[in-house]
């Protein structure tokens, strides 16, 4: 069954009813909101064992919400970010993976929130109602900066954070903010940067540049959440 007959058929009428809804936008927004989960519509029309036709419809319903949140939500735009067939979907980006262009990234239909965009190997991914997951895709039009936060540990010398410091203005990337540690056990240098790069390529070249600086230990991308 298309979703376009699903949402005029009986079982549609049926959940209007058990949730007091008039309009198919009221369900959208009630699901979107997380009062009622995807799947507990979908079980209107697949009474028995779930299957791959349930699967199929499950899909529609979320792409159906991500296209109703895209147009009414008033979260942050999403410049680069699509769903199969719908483009420029309002989105935030999940504070506890910071995902940036060239990662593998994954939505979530939140609470509330719109679509939180999440690396998918994000700690917090793994804890998620797998019903409000969406496959999305970086879709870039124009190139535009996103924050990094990155550490950089190595020997503890005379002038270590203006070293690596000019290492990375020399690639023409701007720095946000910078600080150096020496302050612990290892008597080591921990140097913390927030630096803007355009994609996970971008980042790349900058770490690759400060591991061939001497006495530098590791070069690690941190996440802030």
């Amino acid at each position: 069954m298309k979703f376009s007959q699903a949402s005029k058929s009986e079982e549609m009428k049926r959940v209007f009813e058990d949730y007091s809804l008039h309009t198919l936008d009221d369900l959208l927004a009630t699901i979107g909101f997380g009062k009622i989960s995807p799947k507990h519509v979908v079980r209107y029309f697949l009474p028995d064992d779930y299957d791959q036709a349930g699967e199929s419809l499950l899909e529609k319903v979320k792409k159906t919400i991500v296209r109703k949140i895209g147009k009414t939500s008033s979260v942050s735009s999403s410049v680069g970010i699509s769903l199969t067939g719908i483009e420029d979907v309002m989105v935030r980006f999940g504070k506890c993976c910071d995902p940036i262009p060239g990662d593998e990234i994954i939505g979530y239909i939140s609470r509330g929130r719109g679509i939180v965009i999440h690396t998918v190997n994000c700690s917090n991914v793994r804890d998620m109602e797998s019903d409000r997951l969406v496959d999305v895709e970086w879709n870039i039009k124009e190139k535009q900066s996103y924050p990094v936060f990155m550490r950089v540990i190595c020997d503890d010398k005379k002038g270590v954070l203006a070293e690596v410091s000019s290492t990375i203005s020399g690639l023409d990337i701007n720095i946000r903010h910078a600080e150096v540690d020496t302050d612990n056990p290892d008597r080591k240098a921990i140097c913390d940067f927030t630096i803007d790069v355009n994609d996970l390529n971008e980042y790349n070249r900058v770490a690759s540049a400060i591991k061939k600086l001497k006495g530098v230990e590791s070069v690690e991308r941190i996440r802030k959440g």
